[in-house]
């Protein structure tokens, strides 16, 4: 048993609560007037009708790389760690 991650998979509205934001996870939430921040943990957030997406982690190790496919069209690729 060990320490769970979650992904890009959990979204969930919050009427009023908190959530914690583990260390190693990133989270966004989005506000009722649809303002965005991103979260990164380890920490408590405290959240009155929001919505929280838990970002999926990607990771490369020393003989792999990870492409990145901007918005304009460039493409990046950056080599692990990374």
């Amino acid at each position: 048993m060990g320490i769970e991650f979650r992904s890009g998979g959990y979204v969930r509205h919050v009427l009023m609560g908190g959530r914690t934001i583990k260390d190693g996870e990133a989270a966004a939430i989005w506000n009722v007037n649809g303002v965005h921040k991103q979260i990164i943990g380890p920490r408590r957030v405290y959240m009155y009708n929001s919505t929280i997406r838990f970002l999926t982690r990607h990771k490369a190790e020393s003989h792999q790389y990870i492409r990145i496919s901007h918005r304009d069209g460039r493409v990046e690729h950056k080599y692990g760690p990374a």
